[in-house]
């Protein structure tokens, strides 16, 4: 059952966290840095959490830090920004595996968009740090790759977990969302931190509720209606960057 007042708790919640984090590189580092090698044995012990969940928590550690270190010296570096491009496609290609090897066949039609946003991602020289008192980690994407992008991985929790959390998963798209139709170049480093954020709490409190079982509610022609959907935003996303031969700077609208 949906509660809206809890969507709304949420995005207030994750609103907080992501302004929490700009403003302190110590506190970014020691929550997704220090934080999670203390809890491994929490994990361990958590044995039936998949590969996923561990991939995904320390890729998205791994990105949330690599920000937290553009904003020292290291960003003056462009090796720092090369990293954070590969943990990205990385991070996007996890989510790609899962649904290339689901039980559920219609997963691919998923998988393939997920594979058009890897084609597309805008290179490491879209990024910089802005010249804001709290140097914000600025990626210049393009809103059509957000929106995809946005689509894409609400329909891939929804057909991977459509049973868990999926309010707190709205508020989890939807603040960076909110956040980018202000600035879409500010867009990375909120979805980076909503993600992180969701993903730490998951495995510290909810982790044995990970399970794939639909509830009553889902709905298997909801899920192939978004997909399709989906992908075609995916092929216009590459039919543009073919058209304007420049795969890596697809908003020619703006």
């Amino acid at each position: 059952m949906f509660s809206a007042s809890i969507v709304l708790l949420s995005c207030i919640g994750f609103f907080i966290c992501i302004q929490l984090f700009r403003r302190s590189i110590y506190l970014a580092l020691a929550v997704f840095l220090v934080l999670p090698i203390v809890l491994l044995p929490l994990y361990f012990s958590q044995n039936d959490i998949g590969w996923f969940v561990w991939a995904k928590s320390y890729s998205v550690a791994c990105v949330i830090c690599l920000f937290a270190l553009c904003r020292t010296r290291f960003g003056d570096t462009q090796w720092i920004y090369k990293l954070i491009w590969l943990m990205v496609m990385l991070n996007i290609a996890e989510a790609v595996i899962l649904d290339a090897l689901a039980a559920e066949h219609l997963n691919i039609i998923n998988a393939v968009t997920g594979l058009m946003l890897m084609m597309t991602l805008p290179s490491a020289e879209k990024m910089s740090l802005t010249h804001s008192v709290h140097k914000d980690f600025s990626w210049d994407i393009p809103y059509n790759w957000i929106i995809t992008y946005t689509l894409w991985n609400l329909v891939f929790f929804y057909g991977n977990w459509p049973g868990f959390g999926l309010r707190v998963q709205l508020a989890v798209l939807a603040v960076p969302l909110l956040i980018g139709l202000f600035d879409r170049k500010l867009w990375a480093q909120a979805r980076a931190y909503t993600l992180g954020v969701f993903v730490l709490i998951t495995l510290c409190l909810d982790a044995f509720a990970i399970t794939p079982e639909a509830p009553s509610w889902y709905n298997k022609d909801i899920y192939i209606a978004f997909a399709c959907i989906g992908l075609c935003f995916g092929v216009y996303l590459v039919w543009n960057s073919l058209v304007y031969n420049d795969p890596r700077n697809l908003d020619h609208t703006s």
